[in-house]
């Protein structure tokens, strides 16, 4: 293991997306509510949080324009709520965006009788997001 494997390492970071819609219903009990929502977007709150991952120091090189540390590409579940999460935390570093179905939240949340939304067009919230 010399250095042409230290030159192809890659760091990977790893952030969940701010509060939702329906997470803000579930921590009201109106769990009803939370399930009919398909594709929650960020509430306020949740959008203060993406915001405030800019100044996360964990993301510091992620957000950086040092060649080597700055984040290369961006990968997102095709959910409003994460997509809305990577625009407002990352969007000013021009990252190239790739929306991954395989990342989302999967069906067992459903067996454990927790919501599971599911994304509108992939295409269409990413072009409004970011």
């Amino acid at each position: 293991m010399g250095s042409e494997a230290d030159a192809q390492a890659k760091t990977v970071w790893f952030v969940r997306h701010g509060e939702a819609e329906h997470n803000r219903l579930l921590a009201t009990g109106k769990q009803q509510e939370a399930r009919a929502l398909r594709d929650p977007r960020l509430t306020p709150r949740g959008c203060a949080q993406a915001k405030k991952l800019r100044s996360n120091p964990l993301l510091s090189d992620a957000l950086s324009s040092q060649p080597g540390s700055a984040a290369e590409l961006l990968v997102l579940s095709p959910m409003r709520r994460t997509i809305e999460t990577g625009a407002m935390a990352f969007g000013a570093t021009q990252l190239p965006v790739a929306l991954n179905p395989d990342i989302q939240v999967s069906r067992s949340c459903a067996r454990r009788r927790l919501p599971v939304a599911t994304a509108s067009s992939s295409a269409d919230a990413a072009g409004r997001a970011l």
